[in-house]
């Protein structure tokens, strides 16, 4: 049956359409989806994997929500962007703030309907970005590349969060308020309070859902592992990406997360202007039509139109690693015609399957002409495609032993996430935030200044350790000497905020111990980069480049071939290691200059900059034109994005979670 027919009909019958489909494939009709038999938003009685957290008085945990609410940290979220710079004329786009609450009620609505403990995943998501930095991701990396630039470690935002609950006393503050309720607090009570804390921090920390792919199983872990995971976050590159949350709530935000945010992304390339005051998207594309063609037929389970997308796409993904198996084969045992004969009938279910997509962008088409007034289409479809991939999390999760969705649908998901990245996220950058890594770094260079010279830094290093160093040696200025020698605001606020955190001797010796670890990771993937064995993935690339990799690189010259063995690299690693280290002071008062700047808005940051004379105060604050990426074709975490996009692991999304799932679709004919 040709598309053109479809387009005669004045209803479009998605059943008597896909007949034709089924005779030509001689696919499977058993059903892919069925409408549930249960309410989504009631269930009876607790979860076979219901947590422990339910025995806690949920007066703590409200305690603890209103305390986060009431945060300084918690307020700043509404000054720092997702994607794009806020300005007065997008007070309306998504920023921080109203990104947590809405992954908050996400969880809720999730957590509930699989019958986990929804306040406890409530509370989690509003603090699950209190660390974030300044200019969303971008910000992020910039802030990271700036730590790896002085051998301080990894700014990871979970990890920051952490620190920012406990060094801004969010936690302290909660105790504080449910003791004044309950005085009589028992030591059990109390307990459980540190328990629930503890998890709580723990989901924050690993709820990175960049690497989610698939079914998030919780795991067990204690206090000593969970304060391990943080360390890690700070000192070993891309450890976040390896986390796996405690609890089912924890895995929860993960997925929540994700879903919250693609439908902002979406909403707001709809949203934002460019300088000639043109809207980024005005319409749906046939790519975001074929997706949204899809969820509408998961909406109303038409289950022929699921059942064949599911066999195209695991076809088309099981042919791909058939032919790649064949390809790698040697001369000798490769099978030349068998592999033109499997790329034969990929092209030809690829075909079918480009008419199938076809079919769906009629079916999306006709769906969004019936939506009245036409400018509720960019709200109304981006709101139904999260509702149900919710409901598919929610159906997918109940009485499972993780959180995940079906394939077809977390295929779906993850599709609609990389159109994002592709048409809207490249476009919400500024032309002049290109410079700010480079304006970032001499902010932080004065900053070190300032805590080496108040002998922050000096009290950093456990007394034990201080010998092993020509240090500038200080005891530090009081209030007063505070006051006298820095007529930076900033300046004055970092060194109190210290000062108070350092009433705690394990928090000066956790700090030095990071930065200790921290050097010795940087400098194996500086010397793996020098040798060529591995890409730089930062900002100031060309900083990095001269001052860091080029002295490198002539070391390796210097001594040969051997220096680019394994046992060579671990040798020039742990020479530098030791040239570094007698560096700390500088290092240290880094990573105390980064973490501190973590915390400021954006436009905090950029007014500093500005009073510092660093960043010109006439700077134009625009995007680029419409339909002109120049300036963010060129951006690293832009081309990063893209290839995360294109790895195996966003290809074989469509695949079943576990060996039973597997055999489930095989009887199905799947």
């Amino acid at each position: 049956m040709e598309i053109k027919d479809v387009k005669q009909k004045k209803e479009l019958n998605v059943d008597e359409i896909l007949d034709d489909f089924y005779r030509q494939t001689g696919y499977s009709e058993v059903e892919l989806y069925k409408e549930p038999n249960f309410d989504l938003m009631h269930y009876d009685g607790k979860s076979k994997y219901y947590t422990d957290f339910n025995y806690i008085n949920d007066f703590f945990i409200d305690e603890i929500q209103k305390t986060i609410i009431q945060s300084s940290a918690f307020q700043r979220l509404a000054h720092k962007s997702m994607n794009t710079k806020l300005g007065e004329s997008e007070s309306h786009i998504q920023t921080r703030q109203t990104h947590v609450i809405e992954v908050s009620e996400l969880a809720k609505i999730i957590s509930t309907a699989i019958g986990t403990n929804s306040k406890y995943a409530e509370v989690m998501a509003l603090a699950h970005d209190i660390g974030h930095t300044p200019h969303g991701h971008p910000g992020e990396r910039m802030m990271s590349s700036i730590a790896r630039y002085n051998n301080c470690g990894y700014m990871i935002h979970p990890a920051i969060g952490a620190y920012i609950l406990e060094r801004e006393r969010i936690t302290e503050h909660a105790f504080k308020s449910i003791k004044r309720f309950y005085p009589k607090l028992s030591l059990e009570e109390y307990e459980s309070y540190k328990q629930l804390i503890r998890y709580v921090i723990d989901g924050i920390v690993s709820h990175n859902g960049e690497g989610t792919v698939g079914k998030i199983i919780p795991i067990n872990k204690d206090i000593k592992r969970m304060r391990d995971e943080i360390r890690r976050c700070f000192t070993v590159k891309e450890y976040d990406k390896k986390l796996l949350p405690g609890t089912m709530e924890g895995a929860i935000i993960r997925y929540a997360d994700i879903i919250a945010y693609t439908r902002s992304d979406l909403v707001d390339g709809f949203r934002l202007l460019d300088e000639n005051n043109e809207k980024i998207m005005t319409e749906f594309n046939d790519e975001y039509l074929s997706l949204i063609g899809t969820v509408i037929a998961r909406k109303n389970n038409f289950n022929k139109l699921l059942t064949l997308e599911q066999k195209f796409l695991t076809e088309i993904y099981g042919l791909s690693q058939k032919i790649k198996k064949l390809e790698e084969c040697d001369d000798k045992h490769r099978d030349n015609i068998e592999i033109e004969r499997t790329k034969k009938e990929q092209e030809i279910i690829k075909a079918k399957y480009d008419e199938l997509c076809k079919f769906k962008v009629e079916y999306a088409t006709g769906f969004i002409k019936k939506i009245k007034p036409k400018s509720d289409v960019k709200t109304i479809i981006p709101q139904m495609m999260q509702d149900v991939f919710i409901r598919d999390l929610i159906e997918t999760s109940r009485d499972n032993d993780g959180i995940t969705m079906s394939p077809l649908m977390r295929r779906t998901l993850f599709a609609l996430r990389e159109l994002n990245g592709k048409y809207i996220i490249p476009y919400t950058a500024r032309d002049y935030e290109k410079d700010l890594p480079q304006a970032t770094n001499e902010l932080i260079d004065l900053y070190k200044k300032s805590l080496i010279e108040s002998g922050i830094v000096y009290d950093t290093i456990p007394h034990k350790e201080r010998r092993k160093y020509k240090l500038s040696h200080n005891e530090g200025y009081s209030k007063e000497d505070v006051d006298k020698n820095f007529s930076d605001d900033f300046e004055k606020k970092m060194f109190h905020y210290y000062n108070n955190l350092y009433e705690k001797k394990e928090k000066r010796d956790e700090i030095y111990f990071n930065c200790i670890t921290a050097i010795k990771d940087i400098t194996y993937h500086d010397v793996r980069i020098a040798a060529g064995l591995e890409q730089y993935d930062g900002d100031l690339k060309e900083l990095y480049e001269e001052n860091k990799i080029k002295p490198i690189r002539e070391k390796i010259e210097k001594i040969g071939p051997t220096a680019k063995t394994k046992r060579g690299i671990k040798k020039l690693a742990n020479e530098l290691v030791d040239e570094r280290i007698n560096n700390i002071e500088d290092i240290i008062a880094g990573k105390l200059a980064i973490e501190y700047v973590c915390g400021m808005t954006d436009n905090t940051l950029e007014n500093l900059l500005e009073e510092k004379n660093i960043i010109s105060k006439d700077r134009k604050k625009v995007r680029p034109a419409k339909g002109i990426k120049a300036t963010c074709e060129d951006d690293g975490s832009i081309k990063k994005l893209k290839e995360n996009f294109k790895r195996d692991k966003y290809e074989n999304l469509i695949l079943p979670d576990s060996e039973e799932e597997k055999k489930e679709l095989q009887e199905r004919g799947l």
